[in-house]
């Protein structure tokens, strides 16, 4: 991956110790793939179903998406169950890939917004019949958001997130201030390809 700038935040519910999502974001060759795995309910077996997603996630970040939920269900079995989001970005083919089973938000800006259709479901219980890859063309200066349910459903911060003026970082912190639920968890990336390859600090 040559040029990417990006955050992620992780906040857990009010009154809570520990945050039931997860997130991840790795650099492949061609490429980067993000990841949200939210666990049902809030606390620790929460937090330790949406970590065994994105675990699973992490040991094949080059997997075809399909196949990596399909992975992510077996593990979770028999835990409290999560919900995912995964979004790939295949450079050297100029495509954005995306599945999401549950109630994960993703949003790409692009020359319009790209609204990824949902599949119902939950990781570890209750599988989707018939998984679809959606993919669109990636286009210069496409930014990427995805967001755990913790966050509305708002769009008048995206205007912000398509000008490199303003930070990813300061992004999704007001995200989270302004958008947030306190009575959930909350995660969010944004992502900004064709830029500096760099993750924001804190």
């Amino acid at each position: 991956m040559e040029s990417l700038t990006w955050h992620a935040l992780s906040r857990p519910a009010k009154d809570e110790v520990v945050c039931g999502d997860s997130y991840s974001l790795q650099i492949i060759p061609g490429g980067f793939l993000a990841a949200i795995a939210d666990g049902l309910g809030h606390g620790r077996e929460a937090a330790q179903a949406a970590a065994m997603a994105i675990e699973c996630i992490i040991q094949n970040p080059s997997e075809k998406l399909d196949l990596l939920a399909k992975q992510c269900h077996r593990a979770l079995i028999g835990s409290r169950g999560a919900v995912l989001g995964l979004c790939r970005l295949k450079e050297n083919q100029s495509m954005w890939e995306v599945l999401i089973i549950g109630n994960i938000s993703i949003r790409i800006l692009s020359d319009k917004k790209i609204r990824p259709i949902a599949l119902r479901g939950i990781l570890g219980y209750r599988f989707p019949p018939n998984l679809k890859v959606q993919q669109w063309p990636c286009r210069k200066n496409d930014v990427l958001i995805m967001h755990s349910d913790g966050i509305r459903e708002d769009y008048s911060l995206d205007f912000y997130a398509c000008n490199p003026k303003y930070p990813v970082n300061l992004l999704t912190n007001l995200m989270a201030d302004t958008l947030g639920k306190q009575v959930d968890d909350t995660t969010i990336i944004i992502a900004r390809p064709n830029r500096e390859a760099v993750q924001c600090p804190n």
